[in-house]
């Protein structure tokens, strides 16, 4: 409401029956709307929940089932916690069946209704199948930050069940960037946990993470033993994925002693059980196994049979990887964005409601002012005073929401632009060396030719090292991760290093690349973000510069400040794309000299870093003469 009490006063001296009558008439209809709707009872969702649960370790399809029906719930009777539900469960269900990207989807699409409502169990449980889909493309960072928020949530709401499931996950992460130590305390704490409170489902879960650190440690015999425990637990709890990742890791085993036809048993088992399953990662692992136990009995048939049909679910297998894990950045982004597009929804709405309630207030001036003149030139005046104010507040808000509508466009930029350096420059080059790497594994390369293309193949490899570092950069100055530390720099160690990392890059175009400094020279400045800039800079001379070209680095002593400048001799800039250099919605980029592919980052790298440690990049350019990029420094 937009009246203050001070307001009605003035009003209900003269007319107290006329102004209750229009405030019944105004808000009783809001008052009684959406009475009488009831809500399905929560035990019946809780109770498909449950059956979901039980019915996806052993058949997906039966998971699937339970699923769709708390969807199907959800919709039929507008109960949001029972479509939360759905899409929880369709998330575990994907991740056991192996679908991981529609997994992370559906998870995501929990995790937005649960949270409209507060932290809950389901909210706990959808963020750790978040993490879990993250997990499995090996999106280790994203999926350690939902691991940790889960440990955090169930932590805050006392549930002890959610906090193994928690602490089973932080395990299987601590394992995979191997921090052994942290994954056997957090395995310990979790099964602790489920002995005490008699959870057995999770307990072979515990046991097989604690079998790998073992194996991982070079304890056999304990690996073993925690192998068969975890068997043995998995078939009294029906979680066949575990027994079966028992098997295969059991199998592998006996493959490192010499036990070939115990292997190649524990393998068909393995197999049987994927298949049944359905999960393709448990059959690859399988026919790897039986590939290896054949060729041990030098059985090169049956050996390579299976590790034709390793080779043909691995590369589905890599190929959907790199496609779901692109998809799955996207979808933890774009629930980062929608969560910004629902606040400005939410202003919108709320000055919606704003000018209702004004309409509202003017109605009833304008009734009451028929028969109340004075009360009417009074009313008046402080009705005006209330729409300046109420002018000033739209304006204000109006310049929020636009505000907010730049900054969500310059997001999706920087989004697709990331996403096209990921889905292009470092995808094609990882995909190179994996070719490379194919070919010697299949021993289709000798070490010979090998050698003979691993300068280039290094070549590829850095150049992909530093689009990756320049991305990651990138992405940290626009989270404002990135903090400038000001201190005294040597110049010299940091040339040094320049030197070293372009050798390679300089051989091979035949380039001279010289630095002119004096030893001693120091400056004020932030070291990391000062190599990121001068590593860029000589880069971008390199990739410009003609065959046969030279680059020139020198620091200058003017006195009270330094000049660095990266002088080049190459074909320079044209006139219309020089204003383009800096500007972050165009990320501007040209194919150097020998064809070498840029991704627009790192001048505006640059740009910011030299801004953040107190100077301004520069630049000066002839077309066919060269370019000079430049900035002042303070001496120390």
């Amino acid at each position: 409401m937009f009246f203050k009490r001070d307001n009605f006063r003035q009003f209900i001296f003269l007319s107290k029956p006329t102004v209750c009558l229009l405030l019944l008439t105004l808000f009783l209809p809001e008052r009684g709307a959406g009475q009488g709707a009831d809500k399905p009872d929560s035990s019946i969702v809780d109770e498909l929940s449950s059956k979901a649960d039980v019915a996806m370790l052993s058949n997906v399809d039966s998971g699937f089932f339970y699923a769709k029906k708390l969807l199907e719930l959800g919709e039929q009777q507008e109960f949001d916690y029972a479509r939360a539900r759905g899409y929880e469960k369709l998330g575990w269900t994907h991740w056991v069946e192996g679908n991981y990207a529609d997994g992370l989807k559906n998870a995501l699409d929990a995790i937005r209704i649960f949270e409209q409502y507060g932290p809950s169990e389901g909210l706990v449980s959808a963020v750790l199948s978040a993490g879990r889909n993250l997990f499995e493309q090996r999106s280790y960072t994203m999926a350690l930050t939902y691991y940790q928020r889960s440990e955090a949530l169930a932590q805050e709401l006392g549930l002890e069940k959610p906090l193994i499931e928690a602490y089973r996950d932080l395990g299987g992460i601590s394992i995979s960037l191997g921090d052994y130590e942290k994954g056997l305390d957090y395995c310990t704490r979790g099964l602790a946990i489920a002995n005490r409170l008699g959870l057995r489902s999770s307990i072979p879960i515990f046991y097989s993470h604690i079998a790998l650190i073992h194996f991982n440690q070079g304890d056999v015999e304990q690996s073993v033993d925690y192998n068969w425990r975890a068997i043995l637990e998995g078939r009294l709890t029906g979680n066949r994925r575990i027994v079966a990742l028992g098997f295969e890791r059991l199998a592998n085993i006996d493959l490192q002693q010499g036990l070939y036809d115990e292997a190649i048993r524990k393998g068909k088992e393995t197999l049987e059980m994927g298949q049944e399953l359905g999960s393709s990662l448990i059959a690859m692992r399988a026919y790897m196994v039986l590939s290896r136990g054949y060729e041990g009995k030098r059985d090169y048939e049956k050996s390579l049979t299976n590790y034709k049909l390793y080779i043909e679910i691995s590369d589905s297998t890599y190929n959907a990887d790199k496609e779901s894990i692109i998809a799955s950045i996207e979808a933890v982004y774009d629930l980062e964005s929608k969560q910004g597009e629902i606040e400005l929804l939410e202003t919108e709405r709320a000055l919606n409601e704003q000018e209702s309630r004004a309409k509202n207030y003017y109605i009833i001036l304008s009734l009451v002012a028929i028969g109340l003149l004075i009360a009417l030139t009074f009313a008046l005046f402080r009705a005006s005073r209330f729409q300046n104010e109420h002018n000033s507040e739209l304006q204000a808000k109006n310049a929020e929401i636009a505000a907010q509508a730049k900054k969500l466009g310059e997001m999706n930029a920087t989004k697709s632009k990331i996403f096209s350096i990921i889905g292009h420059d470092l995808r094609n080059s990882v995909a190179n060396l994996k070719q490379l790497l194919d070919l010697l594994n299949s021993k289709k390369i000798t070490l010979k030719e090998l050698r003979e293309v691993a300068p280039e193949a290094k070549q590829s490899v850095d150049a992909s090292f530093d689009v990756l570092d320049n991305l990651l950069h990138w992405g940290l100055t626009q989270m404002n991760g990135i903090r400038t530390n000001i201190e005294p720099v040597l110049l010299q160690p940091i040339l040094a290093e320049i030197v070293s990392h372009f050798t390679l890059f300089v051989e091979r175009k035949n380039i001279t690349l010289t630095f002119e400094s004096e030893k001693s020279i120091t400056v004020m400045g932030d070291a990391p973000q000062l190599t990121v800039v001068l590593r860029n800079l000589v880069g971008n001379a390199i990739k410009f510069t003609k065959t046969g070209g030279a680059i020139v680095v020198r620091a200058k002593d003017m006195g009270d400040f330094v000049r660095i400048c990266v002088k080049d001799n190459g074909v320079g800039i044209p006139e219309d794309k020089l204003k383009l250099l800096f500007k972050h919605e165009t990320h501007y980029s040209e194919s150097g000299t020998n064809d070498e592919k840029g991704t627009g980052l790192g001048l505006l790298l640059c740009y910011e870093f030299v801004e953040n440690m107190g100077s301004r990049l520069e630049v000066e350019t002839a077309l066919d003469k060269g370019t000079t990029f430049f900035f002042d420094m303070k001496k120390a």
